[in-house]
């Protein structure tokens, strides 16, 4: 998240300073469109489609460390006055552009409802994609760390009960894991920041 991860700096344009403090540090690419697209750069049609041009590229290199979620919000604005429809036509086009790369994407109508989804989706990305295959797969099994194993075990199954602790206490368990992949504690910084901005 550039408010969070990126600072001042020098490059080819705003955009550009942006991708080299991030540098693609990631591993779950999270994308959440409105009614606005976004300005653009130098490369694209806005940031947030540099952002997604090059986590999708990510993504294509190497999908077992990498993936992506997008999100758009259906509810009208307050002030139907306040919508461009200019930047609305450019995240409808999008749409299109990105259905055609076979991208499954989710609609939501209300914060609350986001939230939900993303505290399920990330429970079953996470359980399904970075606990099964990447630790069991890559490694043998006498070098298995069993209390990694368990502590992302612990992270899904959380959510899948959805026990007390809530969203806040899953990120916090999140950060204390020991990372195999050497990413996850940027993964729940940028969750975190993403349910502090939709909040």
């Amino acid at each position: 998240n550039w408010e969070r991860n990126a600072y001042p700096g020098i490059g080819e344009d705003a955009q550009d300073v942006i991708n080299q403090n991030i540098n693609d540090d990631y591993n779950i690419f999270i994308g959440i469109f409105w009614q606005r697209f976004g300005t653009p750069t130098n490369r694209a049609e806005s940031g947030t489609k540099e952002e997604y041009d090059r986590a999708y590229e990510k993504y294509k290199l190497n999908p077992t460390i990498s993936h992506v979620m997008l999100y758009f919000k259906t509810s009208p604005p307050d002030n139907i006055y306040d919508l461009n429809f200019e930047q609305f036509e450019r995240v409808k086009n999008f749409k299109k552009e990105i259905q055609s790369q076979g991208v499954l994407y989710w609609e939501f109508s209300k914060t609350e409802e986001l939230k939900n989804l993303l505290f399920v989706h990330l429970s079953s990305l996470i359980r399904d994609k970075f606990i099964s295959k990447n630790n069991n797969s890559n490694l043998p099994a006498n070098h298995q760390n069993e209390q990694e194993l368990d502590k992302y075990e612990l992270l899904a199954r959380d959510v899948d009960e959805s026990s007390q602790s809530g969203i806040e206490g899953i990120l916090d368990l999140v950060e204390q894991t020991s990372d195999s992949l050497n990413r996850l504690p940027n993964i729940s910084d940028n969750i975190i920041t993403i349910i502090e901005f939709i909040g």
